[in-house]
């Protein structure tokens, strides 16, 4: 039983290939599938970091074998380094993904936030900004989106499969032996009872809970609380409807949003090195008047020196 943060049709249409392919994979494939860290790629001082496809952060062998996912604490790492590294001045987050697991999502969240504090963050949609996707998005300075891009599907899900009619058929009933009344929440064959289903009802709506607490956080006064029950119906919305909810800031591509954060950076390095020139000449003219006053000193004590001597 894993819990999912994704848009529901692509949760569907990755199971339906899950259940449905039928494929022995061998070692070797698996090793040339195997993920690789995330990392980042930096152009004019703008680090740029994929989320890309569902997210995972323990694919099992077959999710290695179809590809098409991206790590969720890869991308936390990434971003941590990226916000440390002198050589980066702004980060983007470059998404195109209809969420996925749980897993790892709050201390991405975390780590975009704590990233935000020391530089710009931008998160760019291409396609698909959804679910564990938008959590990743939302505590980000800004989020851009194409007009025709999609955005949403706030919420969890988890699904439960009811076999026990299934199992009824073929002639077999399951016995579930536990230590507790809901130890055996979600055992293949049995079914689902209405305490078992709350219980999970219970985990679901702790889940969303953080969800929300994250993006009405991350995107603060931008995201009213009126608009918050169309938002939270789980629905996809596109990129003008979210811009109209407060879920994306503005209209753009990914190569504007660059073009833009490393004109930024620029402009930045400039008035820096103006503000380092002033102080090196306002440095240079105390330590002129400090050695003038120290010289008029020295021949105000002359001076009285000789005054002195004469009137001996």
């Amino acid at each position: 039983m894993q819990l999912f943060s994704i848009e529901p049709s692509a949760f569907s249409a990755r199971m339906s290939v899950r259940d449905k392919l039928s494929l022995q994979v061998n070692a070797n494939s698996l090793a040339q599938r195997s993920p690789t860290p995330q990392s980042y790629r930096v152009a004019d001082g703008v680090a740029v970091i994929d989320i890309t496809g569902v997210m995972l952060t323990s694919p099992d062998p077959l999710d290695l074998f179809l590809g098409g996912f991206t790590n969720t604490r890869g991308v936390t790492r990434a971003v941590e380094l990226a916000s440390v590294d002198n050589a980066v001045t702004a980060i983007v987050l470059r998404i195109d993904s209809p969420g996925g697991s749980v897993d790892g999502l709050s201390e991405l969240g975390d780590s975009v936030r704590d990233a935000g504090r020391r530089k710009r963050v931008v998160a760019v949609v291409e396609g698909l900004c959804a679910s564990a996707g938008f959590y990743a998005a939302a505590s980000a300075s800004e989020i851009v989106a194409g007009k025709m891009d999609m955005v949403g599907s706030i919420g969890t899900i988890l699904v439960v499969y009811d076999a026990s009619e299934a199992a009824k058929s073929a002639g077999l009933k399951v016995v579930v032996i536990s230590t507790g009344e809901l130890k055996g929440t979600g055992t293949f064959g049995t079914a689902l009872t209405a305490d078992e289903e709350a219980y999970l009802q219970g985990i679901v709506d702790a889940y969303f809970a953080d969800f929300r607490r994250t993006v009405m956080s991350g995107r603060g006064t931008r995201l009213s609380l009126a608009n918050w029950t169309e938002i939270e119906s789980g629905k996809v919305f596109v990129a003008g409807e979210a811009k109209r909810l407060g879920l994306i800031d503005k209209f753009g591509r990914m190569g504007d949003t660059m073009a833009r954060l490393a004109g930024q950076a620029a402009d930045s390095q400039r008035i820096r090195a103006r503000v380092q020139r002033s102080m090196l000449v306002v440095g240079e003219m105390d330590a002129r008047r400090r050695t003038s006053d120290r010289a008029g000193k020295q021949r105000a004590a002359l001076q009285l020196a000789e005054l002195r001597a004469a009137r001996r």
